[in-house]
């Protein structure tokens, strides 16, 4: 029936590692193997790596030390591949903490081109504005000027 539970729920691995740590605490060998091998069947690497140790131990207390030695072997490859497992996710990590830093740095450098294009282009349309202003000044006073020495050839 447990196992049942365990196929609608596969986080309940722990349960199993931790019924079969508290059967080997009382000396009940075959309850305690039953839920460890459990507990490798359905957990994680963490849990079948706890599993291992504790099968070893009460390999040990049987005074069955092949056996004992075979789960520690175990235990101890799945501890290395735990610790592959660790190494590979840190280099992930600084992998990715690197490029989200190089990307952070990069869209800084494109806002501050950005902010330079801007201040340039709006100094530039001043700068047209300004010269508009004084070309119409020019052809204004110009008009004027003609307009009025037309104006006297006429009288």
């Amino acid at each position: 029936m447990l196992i049942t539970a365990l196929n609608h729920q596969p986080d309940m691995a722990n349960a199993l590692l931790v019924l079969g740590d508290v059967y080997r605490g009382e000396a009940r060998w075959d309850s305690a193997c039953y839920y460890l091998h459990q507990a490798i069947e359905y957990g994680d690497i963490q849990k079948q790596h706890s599993a291992y140790r504790h099968l070893s131990s009460i390999e040990i207390q049987k005074h069955n030390y092949p056996q004992a030695t075979t789960y520690l072997r175990q235990a101890q490859l799945l501890a290395d591949s735990i610790k592959e497992i660790t190494r590979t996710e840190a280099i992930t990590k600084i992998n990715s903490l690197y490029n989200y830093q190089h990307i952070q740095k990069e869209n800084y450098t494109f806002l501050l081109d950005n902010e330079k294009k801007s201040t340039f282009l709006w100094i530039l349309g001043c700068i047209s504005v300004v010269i508009m202003g004084v070309a119409i000044s020019v052809y204004s006073v110009s008009y004027t000027h003609l307009r009025a020495h037309e104006t006297g050839r006429n009288l």
